[in-house]
């Protein structure tokens, strides 16, 4: 979508606004969001062992 947006804006056809948004949308995403992919893989490999090494007593105070 950014980049018929682009397209779009360097014909200067459509709605500049809805267009640059679409790009500046991608822009957060690609720089943002996607660098999160790598460690929430990395999370989804390890599994939950850490986490239900835990027994009911292990809450006990």
């Amino acid at each position: 979508m950014a980049g018929v947006a682009g397209e779009k804006l360097a014909r200067s056809e459509g709605n500049t606004p809805l267009l640059e948004g679409k790009q500046v949308s991608a822009r957060f995403y690609f720089e943002k969001l996607m660098p999160e992919t790598d460690w929430l893989l990395r999370d989804i490999e390890t599994g939950k062992d850490s986490l239900m090494a835990f027994s009911d007593d292990h809450w006990a105070a």
